[in-house]
């Protein structure tokens, strides 16, 4: 599966049902996509460590969307190493936008 660009009309959607659905501030979410288009950072709460969506290509008709993390850890020479971790995936039709971004945040959701 190839990593592919995130699609405007998805992630304005996503940003905007995220806020929508969003109980816990008055504020908007921290969200925003790279300048490539590569991936919907979903905040950077806890210092050290990113979460972010990333859209990958898959059969049938349906992109996998993954929620992941980055992190830094300090290694005993003194140097940083960023490790990328997948939390959960769920594939959808982006032929579907709202359905999509419904999909995409329960995902997240079950990741928080």
């Amino acid at each position: 599966m190839t990593l592919i660009d995130i699609p405007s009309a998805f992630s304005d959607a996503f940003i905007k049902f995220a806020n929508d659905v969003n109980q816990w501030d008055d504020d908007p979410l921290d969200l925003s996509v790279d300048d490539d288009k590569r991936s919907l950072h979903l905040s950077n709460s806890e210092p050290g460590f990113s979460p972010f969506l990333q859209l990958r290509s898959s059969s049938g008709g349906t992109v996998t969307v993954e929620i992941c993390g980055s992190g830094n850890k300090r290694l005993a020479d003194g140097t940083f190493v960023t490790t990328v971790t997948v939390a959960e995936t769920v594939d959808v039709r982006l032929s579907d936008i709202p359905e999509a971004v419904r999909m995409a945040i329960e995902c997240w959701h079950s990741t928080l």
